[in-house]
């Protein structure tokens, strides 16, 4: 079925049981068409192998924007050789800040760094910079811990210290390998 067809099928699902004065309200979702063979699916050399091969580190649509799509990434080392990724996970640690604020201490902060720094590596590799970032999505099984070493860790010269991007963050029950974060972000390619 094309898209043109998809669409209007959805549009006559729509009507049925409206009656003649009957009023309605949808909202319908902005697809992206994208010509075939346009989007590429990759995983990079410089990270463990995503677990059970079940998806890409990678996905990039040249056509028609050119946008590049960072699946969630965790703080995992680059050079682990184990076929366990809880293995590869950065140790938990702390980082004691102080700000206009006051003095804060950071939970988890280097493997929640390494996490926003494959992110930046896997987006950089494809053609986009952090200035090109759209958007990102944080997620973590505990926002009182984590949230405040993310929102320091993205204010960082060496990530977005200027305008960062739309983030949301999003507390789950859990992550791969008992993890505690990870980060995915939309990119467009530089042109």
């Amino acid at each position: 079925m094309t898209l043109p067809d998809r669409h209007n099928q959805n549009l006559a699902l729509l009507g049925i049981g409206l009656g003649a004065g009957a009023l309605a309200i949808v909202s319908l979702p902005i697809v992206l068409q994208l010509n075939e063979g346009s989007v590429t699916y990759d995983n990079t050399s410089f990270l463990p192998a995503p677990l059970n091969q079940g998806y890409s580190h990678v996905a990039v649509a040249r056509d028609p924007h050119g946008y590049i799509f960072v699946a969630g990434q965790r703080g995992v080392t680059k050079t682990c050789a184990s076929a366990s990724a809880a293995s590869c996970l950065v140790p938990m640690d702390s980082k004691v800040v102080t700000d206009k604020t006051g003095t804060h201490t950071l939970k988890g902060y280097s493997r929640i760094y390494k996490a926003y720094q494959n992110m930046k590596e896997i987006a950089t590799a494809r053609g986009a910079g952090l200035n090109d970032t759209v958007r990102l999505v944080a997620y973590t099984t505990d926002l009182n811990s984590y949230r405040a070493t993310a929102d320091y860790i993205e204010s960082l010269p060496e990530f977005w210290s200027h305008n960062p991007p739309p983030r949301s963050i999003v507390q789950v029950s859990a992550l791969d390998e008992s993890d505690v974060f990870e980060v995915e972000g939309t990119f467009q390619i530089n042109r």
